[in-house]
């Protein structure tokens, strides 16, 4: 069985997988067998268990003085009500998860067995999240403790093509992606009978539309700032003024600059009441944006290199979502991103990529990685 063959084989095994972000021993089935294979290649194997989720998984080669760089994976997928298990047909791969990321494990695997097979594995520490989905919270501080041993990452979320027939001639490279907030805004009011106090109601739900006007006002989609009220909850009945009311805020940005700026007007929307009300904001998750350093411009020029000798339109570009990158790059690492495998559809039961993508994004990385070394 060739090399490509054998990737594919261990593709289907994991993708049949329903590895949900919340499903813990699904996780650490993935787990298992690339645990079983990085073992193999040679690589000193860590697994790092949590309480509600699955394990870190970490994989560290031999070191030596020089450049290290850390692999980037995530082995949990999206929940989604009915699996779709693979299927490879037609020059493509099929199945949940397929594209973010299972098949970026794989490019992980075959880059790997690259540089064993070129004598040139060293320096490199694979880094795969059990929880990427929902913001990779459950090893934070491990994970933050990883990323600064490094100095580079490479990032292995699904290359997307953005016009069909794009690829392969066109590829989307990402080293600057949007940050993120979620936060739960309260407010408390002092309730009542509608008909004993309608007059000088002091309503958490009225107080609560209020705030959701002048934040929604914020909004600057064109410089990369969203905010969205998606969920509001409170009050009592029809008949009681609404005592209490809860609201959850999610916050895009493209910059810190950005997100310290907007954090001081959303205080300030919060704590002006209109009512006698009591209001309260509490961040509960915040990912940094992922902004372009130097080290990242290096890791660009070499990707720029390889594209230019192989015919291919080397695209710098952003995303609106975030992923392990942010995290790193926020830590001061030189980040390129999307280096999976090319598809679409994600998180859907008509997720695919192509299935020679995984091959190309094997030597791209593989050629990267050699230029980082020497």
């Amino acid at each position: 069985m060739n090399q490509q063959t054998l990737l594919l084989k261990y593709l289907e095994k994991i993708v049949n997988i329903p590895s949900f972000t919340e499903e813990k021993k699904a996780v650490n089935k993935v787990n298992d067998i690339l645990s079983k294979i990085l073992t193999n290649l040679g690589l000193k194997v860590f697994r790092y268990p949590h309480a509600q989720a699955g394990d870190l998984l970490v994989a560290q080669s031999a070191m030596r003085s020089g450049k290290k760089i850390a692999l980037l994976g995530h082995t949990d997928i999206v929940s989604l009500p009915h699996f779709t298990f693979f299927q490879n047909k037609q020059n493509k791969c099929y199945g949940n998860g397929v594209a973010d990321m299972k098949a970026g494990l794989i490019v992980i695997l075959g880059v790997l067995q690259k540089l064993k097979a070129s004598g040139e594995l060293y320096n490199v520490t694979c880094i795969f999240s059990p929880d990427e989905e929902v913001g990779s919270v459950a090893h934070k501080a491990r994970l933050h403790h990883l990323y600064q041993k490094q100095d580079f990452a490479l990032v292995f979320e699904p290359g997307l093509e953005i016009q069909p027939g794009d690829w392969p001639k066109k590829m989307w490279l990402v080293n600057q992606r949007n940050g993120m907030s979620l936060a739960d805004i309260e407010i408390f009011g002092d309730g009542g009978h509608v008909a004993n106090k309608i007059i000088n109601r002091n309503s958490a739900i009225e107080e609560m539309a209020y705030k959701i006007i002048h934040l929604h006002k914020l909004t600057q989609a064109k410089d990369g700032i969203l905010l969205n009220v998606g969920l509001i909850n409170g009050g009592q009945a029809p008949n009681v003024i609404a005592p209490y009311c809860r609201a959850s805020l999610d916050l895009r940005i493209s910059s810190l600059g950005q997100y310290n700026i907007l954090r001081k007007k959303i205080l300030h929307i919060i704590q002006t009441n209109h009512l006698k009300v009591t209001s309260k904001i509490t961040e509960k998750m915040f990912i940094p944006p992922l902004e372009l350093n130097r080290k990242s411009e290096k890791l660009f020029v070499l990707a720029k290199q390889y594209a230019k000798e192989n015919d291919i339109l080397l695209i710098n570009s952003r995303r609106n979502g975030g992923s392990d990158a942010n995290q790193a790059g926020f830590l001061g690492l030189g980040i390129l991103d999307a280096l999976g495998a090319v598809g679409a559809n994600l998180h859907s039961d008509k997720e695919w990529v192509y299935t020679r993508s995984i091959f190309d994004s094997i030597d791209f990385v593989g050629n990267i990685l050699s230029s980082l070394q020497k």
